[in-house]
């Protein structure tokens, strides 16, 4: 990641965090003069519409005010939707009752998530029933979509 690129996700860190979100993910892609940001916020609630039209409106007017508008010729917020991994213990909580595939440190589970505090989160998994895993034993989890 360039200094340039840097100094921008840390922009949309800022925006997210000030308006209750996080960011989750910041893409840079295309060359100098023609690159284009995927910026990902999410938070306890659903990230609507116009929450990502606000971040990207303030991400903007901050790019200008930096002198780094120029850098970026487009730029998405949006959502990370169901097939990002889930990085940040706030993202759990919405996503109670629903299935979670999740790797920890002690190895892969599968099973539905029933409650998300602080310290971690508990799922139940068809093998091994109710399964507690705290946040920093986490290295990925997904939310299984069934159709």
């Amino acid at each position: 990641m360039t200094i340039e690129e840097k100094r921008i996700a840390l922009i949309c860190e800022r925006v997210a965090e000030a308006s209750g979100f996080v960011l989750v993910e910041a893409n840079f892609r295309g060359k100098k003069g023609a690159r284009i940001l995927e910026a990902f916020i999410d938070g306890e609630e659903n990230v609507t519409l116009e929450d990502c039209a606000r971040a990207s409106r303030a991400v903007s007017a901050e790019l200008e005010a930096d002198g780094l508008r120029d850098e970026i010729v487009r730029l998405d917020v949006s959502s990370p939707g169901v097939d990002r991994a889930l990085k940040f213990p706030l993202q759990y909580g919405k996503h109670v009752g629903r299935r979670l595939a999740v790797e920890t440190d002690d190895g892969k589970l599968e099973g539905t998530l029933l409650a998300a505090d602080d310290d971690g989160k508990t799922i139940e998994t068809a093998k091994e029933g109710e399964r507690r895993a705290p946040f920093s034993s986490v290295k990925k989890a997904f939310v299984k979509i069934s159709l």
